[in-house]
């Protein structure tokens, strides 16, 4: 009996470890992420923020309520762009966009600057005229293979090469109702844009939002319940609405 019961003990011994080697085995690496609190007393600018983005080298950029920081990882960095003799003091929210190729657009009242990081440079691409209420008058949405599609006042939505020539103007909205989504607090605190691979969603107002399929260069609408501005997000499956 006593032996009976020393060869149990082992068996089971045996099969606790082997499960929990087993489950070491299996098991999902976890990855401990290095956690950093950016605010107005570590250096933001203002704690309203409206985009994040993180360039082609890492850098996270913000775009706060009154300017634009950079972070590396350690300390904010207020930026100043400088193109040729101009130097621009930009003091209010800007519109953040990554292109395909690593340079990303700035978007601000008149302009979209690029900013190249592997040179850590400027220079404008686009110059627009913006109305006097107007936070920037250019918003890219979404690059194809067509070029960079954007909402643009006065003139709806329309594809940029990434140069920042002009291709194609394509009216889906009524340019009245893409000036108002443009000129609308939501646009500057809510994420109101989203894309996948085929589509662009923007939420209008009045319990619509635009979809555009880039492929075929067709629109229509989805009604939803909701009266008050949602955020959007997708995968390639689905659309998101908060």
């Amino acid at each position: 009996m006593k032996l009976n019961c020393q060869i149990w003990l082992l068996t089971f011994l045996l099969n606790i470890s082997l499960t929990v080697y087993g489950q070491n085995q299996n098991a999902i690496p976890l990855k401990r992420c290095p956690i950093s609190t950016l605010n107005y007393e570590t250096g933001l600018l203002n704690n309203t923020t409206n985009y994040i983005i993180t360039d082609a080298l890492g850098f996270t950029w913000l775009s706060t309520k009154i300017g634009l920081q950079r972070f590396n990882g350690n300390q904010l960095e207020t930026i100043t762009p400088v193109v040729g003799k101009d130097t621009f003091n930009i003091m209010e929210p800007v519109y953040l966009f990554n292109l395909k190729n690593g340079m990303m657009w700035i978007s601000f009242r008149n302009y979209i600057l690029e900013f190249n990081p592997f040179l850590n440079t400027f220079r404008i691409v686009i110059t627009t005229k913006a109305s006097g209420n107007s936070g920037f008058s250019i918003v890219p949405l979404k690059e194809t293979s067509e070029g960079v599609w954007c909402m643009q006042e006065k003139k709806g939505i329309v594809i940029y090469s990434p140069k920042g020539k002009i291709i194609r103007e394509t009216s889906f909205y009524d340019t009245d109702i893409t000036d108002r989504i443009i000129q609308s607090d939501p646009l500057l605190l809510k994420n109101i844009i989203s894309s996948n691979r085929d589509y662009i969603f923007i939420y209008g107002g009045n319990y619509q939002i635009l979809k555009i399929n880039t492929q075929t260069n067709k629109a229509g609408f989805i009604n939803c319940e909701s009266s008050f501005s949602l955020s959007l997000t997708c995968t390639e499956n689905h659309l998101f609405m908060v």
